[in-house]
C-alpha cells in the first residue's frame, strides 16, 4: 500500500457529508471577509479619508460592544445565576470575570480608536 492510501484509509480524513457542507461554507465565507478587509486596508492606504472612516466605525462598534460585555458579566456577577455565554459558536467567553475582562479591554481599544479617529496619529501642522 503506498502512503496516500494509506493516509486516505484512515477514518480521520474521510468526509462526513452532512458537516463538509458547512465547513466549506464558513471557510469561503471567511476567506470572502479577508479579502474584502484587504481591499479596504488597501483602499484606506491610498486614501486617508477611507482610513478616517473605517477607524471611527472600528470605534464604535469596540464601544459597543465593550459596554454590552462589561454590563452583561457584571450583571451575571450579580444575579449569580449560572453565566450564559452571549456568543454560542466561539467558545471564548466561559465565565463572568472573562466577560467582563473582555468587555473592558473592547471598551479601552474603541477609546483609543475614537482618540484616533477624531485627533489623528500626528498633530496637524
Amino acid at each position: 500500500m503506498t502512503l496516500l492510501a494509506n493516509l486516505l484509509s484512515k477514518s480521520e480524513l474521510k468526509m462526513n457529508p452532512e458537516s463538509s457542507v458547512l465547513s466549506y461554507s464558513l471557510e469561503f465565507g471567511l476567506v470572502a471577509v479577508g479579502f474584502l478587509v484587504g481591499v479596504l486596508v488597501a483602499t484606506a492606504f491610498f486614501r486617508p479619508a477611507v482610513a478616517t472612516v473605517l477607524i471611527r466605525i472600528k470605534s464604535a462598534t469596540m464601544l459597543s460592544l465593550g459596554v454590552g460585555l462589561l454590563a452583561w458579566g457584571i450583571i451575571c456577577m450579580i444575579s449569580g445565576e449560572p453565566f450564559a455565554r452571549p456568543f454560542a459558536y466561539p467558545n471564548i467567553i466561559r465565565s463572568a470575570i472573562e466577560c467582563v475582562a473582555w468587555g473592558s479591554g473592547m471598551l479601552t481599544g474603541g477609546i483609543v480608536y475614537l482618540i484616533i479617529g477624531y485627533a489623528g496619529l500626528f498633530p496637524r501642522e
